[in-house]
């Protein structure tokens, strides 16, 4: 779908690059989701040594735009798992994976709301939350409740933190929950 939208320029800028870019990944899905498979099989099992690591499978299948490639080697280098700690490595998968709607967004969102790359980037997490939460996501809501609350990235906004934290309770997120049971209506 991406790859038509640029080509076509359907709700953007006709992209011919990025078309063939999408068109290419799509054409290599299934090796990318074998990829991913084999980047977990190494990640947890190292000593099983084909020649090459969990962090070029993720690269593989991270340069077809595989999310859950793009995602899983942000893990591998922020926690220095079979490669060394690489905070910057580590930033660039989870913002490709943010390029990916829903979901995988959130390993980026939540990269710079923890700070694994040093320190926190609020405002970066700020807006991947805001776009997450506009789709519904009950944990960016409740991120973004707490922005809004502390005034971290975003505009302090109390009314808006209340709004959030009843999206994020209504969609079952248990800390909302929470919030909202100990001080009444908040």
């Amino acid at each position: 779908m991406a790859a038509v939208m640029y080509r076509d320029g359907m709700g953007t800028d006709s992209d011919p690059k990025r078309a063939e870019e999408w068109f290419d990944a799509f054409a290599h899905s299934g090796l990318t989701r074998f990829m991913v498979w084999e980047g977990d099989v190494l990640k947890f099992f190292p000593d099983l040594d084909p020649g090459w690591s969990a962090a070029d499978c993720y690269g593989v299948a991270a340069k077809y735009r595989n999310a859950g490639g793009s995602g899983a080697l942000g893990v591998l280098y922020r926690d220095g798992a079979n490669v060394l700690a690489d905070p910057e490595a580590s930033e660039k998968g989870f913002e490709e994976q943010a390029e990916s709607w829903g979901w995988p967004m959130a390993g980026a969102a939540d990269f710079h709301y923890k700070g694994y790359g040093g320190k926190p980037d609020f405002k970066r997490a700020a807006e991947l939350y805001s776009e997450m939460a506009a789709m519904g996501d009950a944990t960016a809501c409740y991120r973004l409740a707490l922005m809004r609350r502390d005034g971290k990235g975003i505009e302090k906004d109390m009314a808006e933190y209340r709004r959030l934290l009843w999206c994020a309770g209504e969609r079952g997120n248990r800390d909302a929950l929470v919030l909202l049971s100990s001080r009444g209506k908040h």
